[in-house]
């Protein structure tokens, strides 16, 4: 953190400061000097290439506003909303043609381009960030990156990539980041202060520190960058003064920024940048006194309105019915609370069911938008519901996303009673799910939202419920029978097991492997009938759509509006509690119009074509969503199965089986940190030593175990690795699963060597269960390692299969899947699908047996 802050405010850096700071400088400098930092701001906010960036005023304006200084506006121009307005913004008529412009000013019009001519614009966007690199202005080719990469395709940003090798480290580091941006900046401020290598986490150490401190070290800043421009700070020592005085602090005083740094840890809090430490209070209230909760001991009258209300707060809230009262680290930006129902329970009316907060960094919390005719109380959500007519215990299911993903599930059960007597815990709400993601403000903008988030659950009477939630596209659920699912379920494991071996049945220790001899096989064949499977999957949730409630007449049914949200690549979660029976091949949907009815049924050519060709099949138009054969019920696409089409992960419950409060990794964010390279320990069969292990050991920095205890060892030592992996057998002891690495009569390793001994909270590694010709690492029993490996060690997720794997495939696709993963630093669910369709290119569909237990924006980062 000390090397940020040093950044902003070094005194072994003989060069001005950057403009790009003048955001930042404009939200915590002391009210004397916020008229100098705008007037910096205005005059950095031009188009002088290298020098000045027009978003820097744009961020200061945002900035000043917020503080409520709106008198010292008038010295900035206006921000853009609209093409016509940002051409107004660089002095130029509202007619001009981008032809006319110069590459940094397109740079700068790109979030008002339309879509088609984004595409023909964004080699001049790489092009202004080449010519700054060229110059060596650092902070001017990552200014210009932060506004270019979310609108950019992967040529583009691997262009970029390549461009900061020539950068020093600083901005190297800085400028690769944003080449991963994806989605669009919530506002100027917060995609000018990405561009600079010093936040999030200067913001977070000056969050530490005496409000006088900062505004001393914001002075020197702007006193600084006004020695060139007519703006006179106010008084300045005279003589050659560093940026920030260290040795004009008293290093006696505790409150100085020297002992701050150099302090303990825990000084510095357990919050990472962009988290905040807050209490999530839920409850009931009449609709007549909606600022008076109810007691959670108060039952609810049959047959009548209320209002259900959600709250983020410092404290719990007096009358919140939470189960838990310990805070939860929450990620600041826009939060979204969705409500679910339960068939015949609580009532919750459509389009009075979504609620949006903003939490922000000072822990203030502000409605974004709120259920229509609800109440508007502070930053309360209220949503009208109503109990059902007969007494009885009911429930409804409450959501909280943020960038669609699922952060947390809670429950909220409620006694409904004549008279509305008082029974001990009437009104409850427990959390059941919670995801353990928080994330900091540049990795969220790294992030694409995801396309869908899935969350599957025992509804607890006999049938599972998919609730899917697609930002405001798309908001569903599908009900479906425990039988029905499972039956579905078992087939579609039963078609990969026949595209492996032969038979649907569960197979032995050693079946003969149809893709393993070296023969040939037409896997169009297995195409087929693995679609058949999928597709029978995939439409028994339509009709459990079906089930849920139709849609209004003359709208398109929910399975549809799904099928055509989800028809270009997207990146998907499906999350759920730790249960083998919640878990559901994924990767096997099928949802291209498909009829196994018909006797002849063939498989796309186009897809065929694209994947022998050699060239990547992502960049296909099948697998981009444009398969010229969609509709045709008797063509077999690829791309119409999610595992070829969608980067998906599986991301498991932190909260125990024992109910703890869930724990987020130490650095805040989806990714698995590292130094140098990162650090494995892998734990083999004897039979399986080779060329694999061999090139895992040697790429990874890893050592190979074939001794239990050693492994053991290591894995509780207290240098933690970033990946585990598992080539081994396995077997079941008593219906218990456990490992076998080493010779056939070592000891196993079970659920409880590593629940007990193991925990990994800082860099969280990655587990790769490679078990080979066993049954151990299905789902039905793989979640006894997911729970001991990802709830109890802390490891970020799991990697295993939905059935027997062999050798050669178990070795292809682990190198595959970590090549992208760890040396590309792809995310886990990009790095599963492409080292899929690798395999499919060589005619094998047998990748479609792997799945992720984690994330999907899951990834390795060098820190």
């Amino acid at each position: 953190m000390r090397d940020n802050l040093e950044l902003l405010l070094s005194a072994d850096r003989p060069e001005l400061p950057e403009p790009s700071l003048l955001g930042w400088l404009a939200s915590h400098c002391s009210p004397a000097d916020l008229p100098a930092a705008v007037r910096l701001a205005a005059s950095a906010g031009g188009m002088a290439p290298h020098t000045e960036w027009p978003v820097i005023s744009d961020a200061a304006q945002e900035r000043s506003a917020a503080r409520g200084a709106r008198q010292y506006l008038s010295v900035l121009p206006q921000a853009p909303n609209s093409q016509a307005d940002g051409l107004g913004r660089l002095g130029l008529p509202h007619d001009t043609a981008l032809h006319e412009l110069t590459d940094q000013e397109v740079v700068y019009l790109m979030p008002f381009l339309p879509g088609p001519v984004i595409a023909d614009m964004r080699w001049r966007s790489v092009a202004a960030v080449e010519e700054a690199v060229r110059a060596e202005v650092g902070w001017y080719a990552t200014a210009l990156a932060a506004r270019a990469a979310p609108f950019l395709e992967e040529q583009s940003r691997m262009r970029i990539v390549e461009l900061a090798g020539q950068l020093d480290e600083r901005w190297r580091r800085r400028l690769t980041e944003l080449a991963r941006v994806w989605a669009p900046w919530p506002s100027a401020a917060v995609e000018l202060e990405a561009s600079h290598p010093s936040f999030p986490e200067a913001d977070h150490i000056a969050a530490r520190l005496s409000t006088a401190m900062v505004e001393e070290v914001c002075h020197r800043v702007i006193s600084r960058l006004a020695e060139s421009l007519e703006v006179r700070p106010r008084a300045y020592p005279p003589g050659p003064v560093p940026w920030f005085p260290f040795e004009e602090l008293d290093p006696a005083s505790p409150s100085t920024l020297e002992d701050n740094l150099s302090g303990p840890p825990d000084l510095l809090g357990d919050e990472a940048p962009g988290q905040l430490s807050r209490h999530v209070s839920t409850g009931v209230a009449e609709t007549a006194q909606p600022e008076v909760p109810l007691s959670a001991d108060r039952c609810l009258e049959p047959g009548t309105d209320y209002l259900f209300w959600f709250e983020i707060g410092g404290e719990q809230a007096a009358g919140s019915i939470e189960t838990d009262s310990d805070p939860v680290v929450m990620p600041i930006g826009d939060l979204t609370v969705v409500l679910f129902s339960f068939e015949g329970h609580i009532e919750i009316s459509e389009g009075r069911d979504i609620g949006r907060l903003a939490l922000y960094q000072d822990g203030q919390v502000e409605i974004h938008s709120a259920p229509a005719g609800a109440p508007v109380l502070g930053a309360r959500l209220f949503f009208p519901i109503r109990t059902p007519q007969r007494s009885g215990r009911y429930r409804l299911r409450c959501h909280l996303y943020h960038r669609q993903t699922l952060l947390q599930s809670r429950l909220v059960e409620m006694q409904v009673k004549d008279g509305a007597p008082i029974q001990a815990y009437a009104l409850a709400a427990q959390v059941d799910y919670t995801s353990g993601t928080a994330l900091d403000p540049l990795t969220l903008a790294e992030l694409r939202p995801l396309t869908v988030s899935v969350f599957v659950n025992d509804n607890g009477d006999g049938t599972h419920a998919f609730r899917f939630w697609g930002g405001d596209d798309i908001k569903a659920q599908a009900i479906l029978g425990e039988g029905e699912l499972q039956n579905h379920i078992d087939n579609a494991r039963g078609a990969l097991r026949k595209a492996s071996w032969g038979s649907s049945d569960a197979g032995s220790s050693g079946p003969p492997f149809r893709y393993d001899n070296g023969l040939p096989v037409d896997y169009t064949e297995d195409l087929i009938d693995l679609a058949c499977n999928g597709y029978r999957l995939w439409a028994s949730i339509g009709g459990g759509f079906a089930e849920a409630g139709l849609p209004p007449a003359g709208t398109a049914s929910p399975i549809k509006q799904l099928q055509a949200r989800l028809r270009r690549p997207g990146v998907i979660e499906i999350a759920n509690k730790v249960s083998s029976r919640m878990v559901v091949p994924a990767a096997l949907f099928y949802d291209h119009p498909l009829d196994c009815g018909l006797k002849a049924l063939s498989v796309c050519r186009v897809a065929l074509d694209a994947l022998r060709t050699g060239v990547d099949p992502a960049s296909s138009p099948c697998f981009q969503g444009n398969c010229p054969r969609y509709g045709v019920r008797s063509v077999v696409c690829p791309s119409g199965f999610w595992g070829y089409r969608h980067a998906i992960g599986l991301p498991q419950s932190t909260a125990s089986t024992l109910q703890e409060t869930s724990l987020v990794p130490a650095h805040g964010a989806p990714y698995i940190p590292y130094t140098d390279q990162p650090r494995s320990v892998i734990g083999i069969a004897d039979e399986f030593a080779g060329d694999h292990t061999t090139m895992m050991r040697a790429r990874y920095q890893g050592r190979i175990h074939t001794d239990r205890e050693e492994l053991l060892a290591e894995l509780r030592g207290s240098t933690a690795p970033q990946l585990v992996y598992f080539y081994c057998h396995g077997d079941l002891v008593r219906g218990i699963p456990v490992l076998l690495i080493g010779g056939p009569l070592t000891a196993a390793i079970s659920y409880e060597q590593i629940a007990d001994d193991m925990f990994w909270p800082d860099t969280r590694p990655l587990v790769f269960l490679n078990g080979c010709r066993t049954a151990a690492v299905e789902p039905r029993h793989a979640m006894t390692f997911v729970d001991a490996f990802v709830r109890r060690a802390r490891a970020s997720g799991l990697i295993g299969t939905e059935i027997i794997t062999y050798e050669s495939l178990a070795a292809e696709f682990a190198e595959s899947v970590l090549h992208h993963f760890i040396d590309r630093q792809a995310s886990i669910a990009h790095a599963m699908r492409t080292a899929r369709l690798a395999l499919l290119s060589r005619g094998n569909p047998l990748g479609l047996i792997y799945v992720a237990y984690a994330p999907p924006h899951l990834r390795m980062k060098k820190v």
